[in-house]
């Protein structure tokens, strides 16, 4: 897994980018996707997969989540204070908050923000999740973000 130190500040590069990840992760035995926690790395010895969510996998992925000095099972945004605002970002993306999402990342978001897609829960389908995702980062890329 390839480690960065400082994610996209660019709304569309940061969500596709995590998108892959959540796509890796999909693929590789041990993990199960839950959007409801950031990474639950489960009882260590007890088989249960580690658990992520959108910004979880980018945790994991790119930021090496999974051997951050003192934590123990999970992992939330704090953790990585350097990208930190770009995960919490990611969260309210995911939700169809691109109000919230621009926020975090000290941006003002687009007029109209309230028309651009909204992706469907994950847990309803997770390729309807990253098809409307995915349509959501063009949007936003398309006005400039």
């Amino acid at each position: 897994m390839s480690v960065v130190t400082r994610l996209p500040r660019k709304p569309s590069a940061l969500i596709r980018m995590a998108v892959d990840d959540l796509e890796k992760l999909e693929r590789t035995p041990g993990f199960k996707v839950d959007m409801t926690v950031f990474v639950d790395k489960g009882e260590e010895g007890e088989g249960e997969p580690c658990l992520v969510c959108l910004a979880g996998a980018v945790m994991v992925c790119r930021l090496d989540g999974l051997n951050v000095p003192g934590t123990l099972k999970g992992l939330r945004p704090c953790d990585f204070p350097d990208n930190e605002a770009e995960l919490n970002a990611l969260d309210a993306f995911r939700n169809g908050d691109v109000d919230e999402g621009c926020y975090c990342l000290y941006l003002a978001a687009p007029e109209s923000y309230w028309e651009l897609t909204v992706p469907h829960p994950y847990e309803d389908g997770p390729m309807q999740f990253k098809a409307d995702i995915r349509k959501l980062a063009d949007e936003l890329e398309d006005r400039g973000l």
